[in-house]
């Protein structure tokens, strides 16, 4: 579209400026093609503002909410952390508080004297290059790195088939 055709359509539509339209007037006067091109423009200009809007039909907004409904509705983050994570984590803890707990009383050397009807006791001394203590922190964690893999292996799956079901 030339500039010729813009002022035109300007002038219909009815946002040409005061020099704008003195100039379309002064090329009305003067030029025969112009002329031409003017009137071209303005029965097109006519026929388009003389088209009745397409409107949607009356099935549109039941279809719409319809297809909305059908939707996946975003899962709020509260239940992205299952309560397995949450139990996963808490039994990590409790398992870990309870392993020291119980090298702490099997270590424990219980005596009781007749004087007392209580127990004496001395906590023991940890010694982390004695070999049974060695073995054990081994086992504990080898036990708790395949806690937190199967964990994760769970957390993972579930998102990737929970993405494989919105994408389908």
């Amino acid at each position: 579209m030339n500039n010729l055709e813009q002022l035109i359509w300007n002038y219909l539509d009815g946002i040409a400026s005061f020099e704008e339209r003195n100039h379309l007037e002064q090329l009305l006067k003067s030029d025969v093609e112009f002329i031409a091109l003017f009137e071209e423009i303005k029965s097109i200009h006519i026929q388009i503002s003389t088209l009745e809007l397409d409107e949607p039909s009356m099935s549109f907004g039941r279809n719409l909410m319809e297809k909305i409904q059908l939707e996946h509705s975003p899962v709020p983050q509260k239940s992205l952390f299952g309560k397995w994570l949450i139990n996963g984590i808490a039994l990590f803890f409790i398992s870990a508080i309870l392993f020291v707990l119980g090298i702490l009383f099997f270590k424990i050397e219980w005596s009781q004297s007749p004087e007392t009807a209580w127990f004496e006791f001395t906590m023991p001394q940890f010694a982390l290059d004695n070999s049974s203590y060695g073995f054990l922190i081994n086992l504990f964690i080898f036990v708790d790195i395949i806690v937190v893999l199967y964990f994760f292996d769970v957390f993972f799956s579930k998102k990737m088939k929970s993405k494989n079901d919105h994408n389908l």
